[in-house]
C-alpha cells in the first residue's frame, strides 16, 4: 500500500519537473529553421527571417528582421500560451519537442508546425 501511493506522487512530481523544465529550456533566442503546412508541406525560413526570444520574466518579442513584436508566454503541461499586447485573445502552441537545441511547435491542432534551433 506504502509503495502505491509512493508511485502515485512520484508521477505528479514527474509532470511538475518537465513543465518546470519546459519553462527554463524554452528561455533563449530561437531561429525558425522551417515549417510545415498541412496543405503546402515544408518550407524554409533559415536566414534570420523569424525568430522567437522567450525570456525567464515570461515576456518575449517575435523576431522578424529588423523588427521585434511583443508578448507574454506561459507554459501550462505541454501547451504553450502567448499573450500578444494588442490582442486579447492567446494563441495555443503545442510543444513537440523542446530540448537544449531544438524546439518544435505545433498549432491548429498539428496541422501547421514550426521548427526552430537555438542561436542563444
Amino acid at each position: 500500500m506504502l509503495c502505491i501511493g509512493f508511485v502515485g506522487c512520484s508521477k505528479d512530481d514527474d509532470g511538475k519537473k518537465n513543465e518546470e523544465s519546459y519553462e527554463k529550456l524554452i528561455v533563449g533566442t530561437w531561429e525558425c529553421s522551417k515549417s510545415w503546412d498541412v496543405d503546402y508541406g515544408y518550407s524554409h525560413c533559415g536566414d534570420g527571417e523569424y525568430g522567437i526570444l522567450f525570456k525567464a520574466n515570461g515576456t518575449g518579442f517575435f523576431l522578424e528582421k529588423d523588427e521585434r513584436y511583443e508578448f507574454e508566454w506561459d507554459i501550462n503541461g505541454s501547451t504553450l500560451y502567448i499573450f500578444e499586447d494588442e490582442e486579447e485573445d492567446e494563441d495555443r502552441y503545442k510543444i513537440e519537442t523542446l530540448n537544449k537545441d531544438e524546439l518544435v511547435l505545433s498549432y491548429a491542432g498539428g496541422d501547421y508546425i514550426e521548427y526552430f534551433e537555438r542561436i542563444k
